[in-house]
């Protein structure tokens, strides 16, 4: 344990087996995301029982349901900034404790201004802390398995999601919406006590701001190795190549944010609308919650899938391939909704809940694509700075779409405006990811990629 080892830090940690501490990094970070879709899929389910208590209308209660990924578009911003200037654990921390709190909060609110309000608050708090749970996990991962981390943190948004629906049946007769929300906050802040217990800081942060010293014996000890020399890679400190915003990334930032942009606002408003959707066309309320359920439970394993996707076909095919199923499946999915007179047969049920399974998964798909790409696409320095933009980019798209999803389904209640502009949203997603400099290519391709290590991957063309 004397003797200094010469490799810099990531390459120590690349040739290291897998500890059960780096595992704990990356459930925490899973979990994390997991509470995200919970949150926002409860608010979605429970939003029938909200409107009807408070005798509002569905075009109303829009501002309430994009509140939060306001928010969270906000936070991401502000988190990515504040995970590269004062470390991806302090940030971490300080808005998981927002989002908690003001989680609780919403049990409290007397109408939709409240709501809207009480729920922005808290996406500041968990957009904030997105960006860094994403830098944490990938710092903390070997190379080797960094595709397969990024992709089983994908699924933690879905998995939320799909514990909603289950959760929601079983809170909601016995405590009602607002007894929904306070558990969320109790699970939040749970979460939180074992954060600070358990999270360590990032070597590759502590390093690229010039505490190679810390660095290397964080490393040292979490790992059990010899003391761990600091590589020029990340001795990258003030250097004005790390930010996001030089001319390299041009093209980087323009397809990914483009790619991120359509494909959340295209999952977040299924995800929002369709219990609301199929209610107003004859679906009962727990038909409907079913149909999310196994939008997000197909969801969940085409994101376990998308790892061994990415690394035999690539990202770019893996990517236009989901984009272009989803588009063809809400097209689809148009035309049977939009056929139901008053009460919908079984056959036509079923074939719902069966598309809603397969759009889940092509959404999947996309959405793993997406973070995998924008996660291996920058370096140390400015990684949190980099995912927290693009998911930025992906919030406003949920926005925008969430927030008029009430106004089109009030203007065509079978859903042919809302999912027709869905399925324009896959199309321009598509061409996003086709602009895309830095895809992630098949391990049978010998050029190497870079951004596995954690520096900026080359562009693929």
């Amino acid at each position: 344990m004397d003797q200094l080892d010469r490799r810099p830090i990531s390459e120590a940690i690349d040739h290291q087996r897998f500890t059960t501490m780096q595992l704990g990094v990356v459930a925490l970070a899973l979990l994390t995301l997991i509470i995200d879709g919970l949150d926002v899929q409860v608010l979605s389910l429970v939003a029938p029982v909200i409107i009807d208590d408070w005798g509002t209308s569905r075009a109303a209660f829009g501002p309430a349901l994009a509140a939060a990924l306001a928010g969270m578009a906000v936070g991401s911003a502000l988190g990515g900034w504040l995970g590269d200037r004062y470390g991806r654990r302090k940030t971490l921390l300080v808005s998981v404790a927002l989002f908690g709190l003001f989680t609780f909060s919403v049990a409290i609110s007397a109408n939709v201004s409240q709501l809207a309000i009480l729920r922005f608050m808290s996406g500041i708090g968990f957009g904030a802390a997105l960006p860094s749970a994403f830098a944490l996990a990938t710092e903390w991962s070997p190379a080797r398995l960094r595709t397969r981390v990024l992709t089983i943190l994908t699924i933690g948004v879905p998995s939320g999601g799909m514990l909603g629906a289950p959760l929601t049946l079983l809170l909601l007769p016995s405590v009602g919406w607002r007894g929904c929300f306070i558990v969320c906050g109790i699970i939040t802040l749970v979460i939180l006590l074992a954060m600070i217990a358990k999270l360590p800081e990032s070597p590759a942060y502590l390093a690229s701001t010039g505490r190679e010293d810390l660095a290397r014996e964080l490393v040292s000890r979490s790992l059990k190795i010899a003391p761990i020399d600091v590589g020029s890679d990340e001795k990258t400190a003030n250097s004005p190549k790390q930010t996001i915003f030089s001319s390299a990334n041009i093209r980087m930032n323009t397809g990914i944010w483009m790619a991120f942009f359509f494909t959340s606002a295209m999952t977040y408003s299924i995800a929002a609308w369709t219990p609301i959707l199929l209610t107003g066309n004859g679906f009962e309320i727990e038909e409907a919650i079913k149909s999310i359920f196994y939008f997000n439970l197909t969801g969940i394993l085409s994101c376990l899938l998308s790892s061994f996707a990415i690394n035999r076909l690539g990202s770019r095919l893996v990517l236009s391939i989901s984009l272009a199923a989803a588009m063809a499946l809400i097209l689809v999915t148009m035309m049977v909704v939009g056929s139901v007179e008053t009460r919908p047969t079984a056959d036509e049920r079923s074939l719902v809940v069966a598309l809603l399974g397969a759009l889940g998964a092509a959404a999947g798909f996309a959405m793993a694509a997406n973070y995998s790409i924008l996660s291996l696409g920058y370096p140390a320095l400015s990684r949190s700075s980099g995912i927290g933009a693009g998911v930025v980019a992906g919030r406003l798209g949920a926005i925008a779409m969430v927030v008029s999803g009430g106004v089109l389904i009030e203007a065509s209640p079978e859903g042919w405006l809302l999912l027709a502009l869905l399925a324009g949203a896959c199309g321009v997603a598509l061409v996003g990811a086709l602009v895309v400099d830095r895809h992630i290519p098949p391990l049978s391709v010998s050029a190497p990629l870079t951004g596995r290590s954690g520096a900026a991957a080359p562009p693929t063309a």
